[in-house]
């Protein structure tokens, strides 16, 4: 089996098991995905992969100034305002991939900038 058809199989059975969900359509009209709670349990290693590379990513947007991240007994949370709206349109230009993913994931603005 080619690693293309083993990617299609395995991406149709975590969308089929609802360990991923369809969230809408991208700027440039793929279609964008959530993974759910339930891929913990459908497939465990994807699940903390993900996990850590949210983590990741969502720490590297903190440290530019982007997101604001706050920690507290009940887990964390991320949010955006109005001051990291003014530096994300000092960085927009540097940043990755998978920090506009993310971004966009959580509801900033980015498509407002990057359609500029």
């Amino acid at each position: 089996m080619e690693n293309r058809e083993a990617s299609e199989q395995l991406f149709s059975l975590l969308l089929e098991s609802g360990a991923i969900e369809l969230t809408g359509v991208d700027q440039t009209g793929e279609p964008t995905y959530r993974v759910t709670p339930k891929c913990e349990e459908v497939f465990p290693e994807f699940y903390e992969f993900h996990t850590k590379m949210m983590n990741q990513t969502a720490t590297e947007l903190w440290n530019m100034g982007v997101i604001e991240m706050e920690f507290n007994m009940q887990g964390e949370s991320v949010s955006f305002n109005s001051n990291n709206y003014a530096r994300l349109k000092e960085v927009v230009d540097e940043l990755s991939e998978d920090q506009v993913v993310f971004l966009e994931a959580i509801g900033a603005p980015i498509k407002r900038l990057y359609e500029k």
